[in-house]
């Protein structure tokens, strides 16, 4: 019993060892944690603008970082846009220096991550919330693609420590001396944009999406809940007035992940951002309440329905790709490549002596991107029970922008011909490295008639829809 009073004491002891060493005088009341304007000179905020040239500048002089002297006082004043209460973010703020979409060329809207070994960030920076950052003796740098203020020297960007919240001591306080609390909480505003719209000026801000929807081969999926998500889950999120897309990505540690993607379509803000790899373009939201798909009328084409009974004792049309080694070769058998938007085309690829038909938009630097690959003339009316098969690849995939159609009426343009889109699985995965090639098939097309015509449709759009494709042995059959 003895022992156990005089562990008692010295605990008590030590906590007021503590709580004493948090004060830098004989004031032992109660710390005051109310929230107070800051008092920070005006001609020491700096602009977010002044910011990113700051880092544009130092990398123009070979340096990877822009570094903020030690002993030179500078602020920048900015909203938090990013909230890690749905686990969702981990160890970071984003905040951006607008609280609405304005825009102008002296103080264009921008954002910033800044990164910091601390969690539950949400108690102490709510989303609106105004904030300063004292940039003395930080790092502006590029992290994932995006710009970061952190510590460190070289071009990896170090965390900002939690024993460096404070100069004075290492107790905990309401605020930091280097990410100050503002008094204002206020109403952020979206940019409301489309998917096309977006640029590398819109990263670590929060945009809007109107008229959005998952792509109907996401749909019963979770937001990052599947066996194949390994710390992210993506999920192709497309414009129902343009058909592009976006990937959705949500970290396997989000309290939502195990939800399944919303089945409506409507609006969806979040911020906007680049994934890990810095391969592509995401969309990261803070919660599920960011999402407000209310409407039940989805945009997916109208697919073919035949129906009919799967015949292969005769082969109406087959092409393997191993007699072609180029496009130029395809062509003068009849097939066709057309360019409707962007300057992406297929081309003839070969892994291990196969060749196949291959695009990507990564690194094209083209917004929009439509580009078709259409066979010959296939002519039915000999035969009944046709099918369609043919083999895939998928690869380093941020999006579903592959579809299949057929028409029975080819005017010779693809853009003023009536297509139907084919049901067909196009999968969503790997997001890095090579998927392997899967046959997709058979599809039954016996309920058309004459000659038709087969389509590989590719909708891309650089840095957010750039998934990597290749098409091979594709076959009709019949009886």
């Amino acid at each position: 019993m003895k022992t156990i009073k005089n562990l008692f004491v010295l605990s008590v002891l030590s906590l007021a060892f503590v709580m004493s060493s948090c004060v830098s005088d004989d004031d032992y009341s109660l710390p005051n944690i109310s929230i107070q304007e800051p008092n920070i000179p005006q001609d020491k905020i700096t602009t977010f603008l002044a910011v990113y040239q700051r880092f544009e500048q130092a990398q123009n002089d070979g340096d990877p970082t822009a570094i903020i002297p030690s002993d030179e006082e500078l602020y920048i004043e900015g909203y938090v846009i990013s909230s890690d209460q749905g686990g969702n973010f981990f160890e970071e703020l984003i905040i951006q220096n607008k609280i609405d979409d304005s825009d102008s060329s002296e103080d264009p809207r921008l954002g910033l991550r800044i990164s910091i070994n601390v969690n539950s960030l949400y108690n102490t920076y709510q989303i609106g919330r105004k904030v300063y950052v004292k940039l003395t003796g930080l790092t502006i740098g590029e992290s994932n693609g995006v710009l970061v203020i952190g510590k460190g020297e070289s071009s990896q960007i170090e965390q900002i420590e939690a024993t460096e919240y404070s100069e004075d001591c290492m107790c905990l306080v309401p605020f930091t001396d280097i990410i100050i609390r503002g008094t204002e909480i206020a109403e952020i505003s979206p940019k409301v944009t489309t998917i096309e719209g977006l640029s590398e000026a819109d990263e670590n801000t929060l945009i809007q999406l109107n008229d959005a929807q998952f792509h109907r081969s996401q749909l019963g999926m979770t937001f990052a809940g599947e066996a194949s998500d390994e710390f992210d889950g993506f999920r192709t999120l497309e414009s129902c007035a343009t058909n592009n897309t976006i990937p959705l990505q949500t970290s396997t540690f989000a309290d939502f992940k195990s939800l399944q993607v919303d089945q409506g379509r409507g609006t969806i803000q979040g911020i906007y951002s680049r994934d890990f790899g810095d391969d592509f373009s995401v969309l990261v939201i803070n919660s599920r309440a960011d999402i407000n798909f209310d409407s039940d009328e989805r945009c997916d084409p109208n697919v073919l329905e035949c129906g009919g009974s799967i015949g292969t004792a005769q082969t109406i049309f087959s092409q393997d790709m191993e007699s072609v080694s180029n496009i130029s070769d395809l062509e003068a058998q009849g097939w066709e490549q057309v360019l409707v938007a962007g300057s992406e085309q297929f081309i003839i690829g070969s892994f291990s002596g196969n060749n196949y038909a291959q695009i990507s938009g990564f690194s094209s630097g083209e917004s929009v991107m439509e580009t078709w690959l259409v066979t010959p003339d296939i002519n039915l009316d000999g035969t009944t029970d046709e099918a369609l098969t043919f083999d895939l690849e998928v690869a380093f995939s941020n999006g579903v922008i592959l579809s299949v159609l057929i028409t029975d009426n080819y005017t010779g343009d693809v853009t003023t011909t009536e297509w139907t889109e084919v049901d067909v699985t196009i999968p969503n995965t790997p997001s890095s490295g090579f998927g392997g090639f899967n046959n997709v098939g058979d599809i039954s097309i016996d309920c058309l008639e004459g000659n038709v015509r087969v389509a590989f449709k590719y909708l891309g759009s650089d840095p957010s829809a750039t998934t990597r494709y290749h098409i091979d042995n594709l076959e009709v059959t019949g009886n």
